[in-house]
This record gives structure tokens, sequence and C-alpha cells, in this order.
């Protein structure tokens, strides 16, 4: 496979179709899953999309047809939908996005779309003032942004991972400081960090120690996950070099439970016939969690949270009730069992599965 000419195999989709944002749903304990507001909140099609809550409200990011394919943000304010600032305000066409919301301030990571990959570089924006506003200078990376996002704020500061098509695609971790956007990286060495060209990036950042998780596209690993930290001076491996999947992974998705400081990870493993894995770091080793399966069978698109005493909740496209969305949490005996009905959703799950968890409300 040619990585720095094509999507990835699971995004294909989503440049050839069109979507809607579905449903926002939570799960309350009377009386299941329940639709957030109005269903279809945007005002047409969009493409991808990211979801974040904060201070008991959730937001939505998405590219938005309806406006010229440019950024959209959302909140919901108790009763309804409502955009925060300009609906489309992105100065320029927009690829892909990661939404963070820091106390009640969203920041958003975008790539320009332009037919000229090099091109494709990032911006992240923070609404301030009753606007949205750049933080440091737009297109601020070397390369253009091949794949995907993952932006974090820790304690005001903004840490932005991505594959850089300058670096053959690999991962490179950036943060703003002193009014700069800076490479982590050792020394005099290029920023990209990952072996191969790196996919599905998911960054979670403690005391500003970023944690990311990604799948390896080195030939000679065949598509692993793995997990890399960074310690103040350089990248290392958390957990083995070779990868901390059984076959090839998909969707990468990294938190942490802040008390213990403990890291989980989740993905899709075709060593595990394509089954949703989820693990914590112990260690130096990631140990799989549940003494049962996370997904009863081959799963698509999942995305991991931990719950109000940090047991991890997954939500993904589940095909053993119709492609719709399931959540399964670990509940009693280490076991994962559903939460509310299996496959909930209405129709299909889309490929932008999200899940936050706000107090005991996912």
């Amino acid at each position: 496979m040619d990585t720095q000419s094509k999507p990835m195999p699971s995004l294909i989709a989503a440049f050839k179709f069109s979507l809607f944002i579905g449903m926002t749903l939570l799960a309350t304990g009377c009386s299941g899953w329940k639709v957030v507001g109005s269903a279809g909140i945007s005002q047409g099609e969009i493409t991808h999309s990211d979801m974040h809550v904060s201070a008991n409200t959730p937001y939505v990011a998405y590219i938005d047809r309806a406006h010229g394919d440019r950024l959209s943000v959302k909140k919901f304010d108790g009763n309804n939908w409502v955009y925060v600032g300009q609906p489309g305000f992105s100065p320029k066409k927009a690829r892909y996005l990661s939404l963070f919301v820091e106390g009640q301030t969203p920041y958003v990571a975008m790539a320009s779309e332009d037919e000229d990959r090099e091109k494709r570089k990032a911006s992240v924006m923070r609404f301030v003032n009753g606007q949205w506003q750049y933080v440091g200078p737009p297109e601020f990376t070397d390369g253009g942004v091949v794949w995907d996002m993952s932006l974090y704020i820790d304690n005001g500061v903004p840490f932005l991972a991505y594959s850089d098509s300058k670096y053959d695609g690999k991962a490179a971790v950036m943060k703003f400081e002193d009014g700069e956007w800076t490479y982590l990286k050792y020394r005099d060495r290029i920023p990209g960090f990952s072996p191969g060209p790196a996919a599905y990036l998911s960054m979670a950042v403690l005391n500003g120690y970023p944690y990311v998780a990604f799948v390896d596209y080195a030939a000679e690993r065949t598509w692993k996950a793995m997990v890399m930290r960074w310690d103040g001076i350089k990248w290392s491996f958390r957990g083995s070099p070779d990868g901390i999947s059984a076959g090839k992974a998909h969707n990468t998705s990294l938190t942490f439970c802040r008390p213990g400081q403990t890291y989980y990870v989740s993905f899709k493993d075709e060593g595990a016939d394509g089954k949703v894995i989820v693990k914590r770091f112990e260690g130096t080793d990631w140990v799989i969690v549940g003494t049962n399966d996370a997904s009863e069978s081959m799963a698509n698109y999942p995305d991991l949270a931990l719950g109000q005493h940090c047991e991890p909740l997954v939500a993904f496209q589940d095909d053993a009730h119709g492609r719709k969305m399931s959540v399964r949490k670990i509940q009693q005996q280490n076991q994962w069992s559903y939460l509310g009905k299996a496959g909930f959703t209405q129709g299909k799950a889309g490929q932008d599965v999200r899940i936050q968890v706000s107090g005991s409300v996912p």
C-alpha cells in the first residue's frame, strides 16, 4: 500500500459519501438511550465530525456542506443545539478536525482542504470574546496533514498530534507555548517520531507529557497498534516496540484515569477477528481489560471513555446488531456488558463514533 498517496481504507467512504450528523445520545438509569435535542442537528450533509463534553455541555464540530465545506461548531444549551459563533467560520475549506473543550472554551484543529496534500497544513482556533480566533499563526505545520489529528489542552496549553507529509507521514506532536508552536523532538532529529507512517492518532496529555496511540503503517510491523510517550527529552515506546495488537489495528483511542494516572487504549484488532480490544498499561505491558470480549463480534470505529470510577466504556458500530451503535461497559466481575439496548441507534452508525462521560452520564 502506498501510504503517501492513498487515504486509509477505512476513511475512503467518508470521502465518497456525505454523512448526516445522526444522534448524540445519553444513557439514563431508568429510560435508556435518548436523543439529546432533535435528531439531525446539522442543516445539511457533513463529512468529518468530532464531539467533546465539558462542564456537562456537549459540543459537536463538523465540516459543513451547507456552509461551503467549512467548519461549524454547535453546543447543546439544555433545550436546543445552537451555533458557537458563526456557522462555517473557518476561512478555508477544511478536511480533518479535532475538537477539545477546556472549561467553556472550545478549541478546534483543522487541516486546510487542498488538492496538493503538502498544502493541507494544520491550524488551531478557539472561541473567545464572542469570536473564533487563531491560536498562533494559521497553517503552522511543516508539512501537510496526511490522515488525521488529535488535539488536547493540558492546563491551558494546547498540544496537537498529526501525521506530517514532510516527514513521510510519521506522527509528530506540536505544543503551543510562549506565543508559538514548536515540535516535541529529540535534539536535531526530524519531528516525525513513529517508526513508519502513522494513522488513527489519539493523544492524551498529563502534566505536560503526551502519550500518543497510533497504527504504524511500516510494512515490517504489519500495521500494529503502538503507544509512545514524550518524557521531556525524547519519544519512547510504552509497551512493545513491535506493537500491542495481535494483528492489524484500526481506530486507536487513548485516555487515562487521572487519580491513578493509569492509561487505557482501545482499537479494532484484525488479529482478534475484528473485535474491539481494550487494554490497560501496567508497568511495562498492556493487559487486556475484561474477562470476556469487549464486542461480541466484529466491530468498527470504536471509541473509548472512562466512567466516574475509571471503569472503561467503549462505543462502536456493531456488526452483531445491524451495524448500529452499541456501547459496552465493564461492570460486575470485570465483565463487559451492554449499556442499554444493543444496537440502539435508528440506523447504521457512521464512521465518527464518539463517546464522552459527564459525571455518571455517558
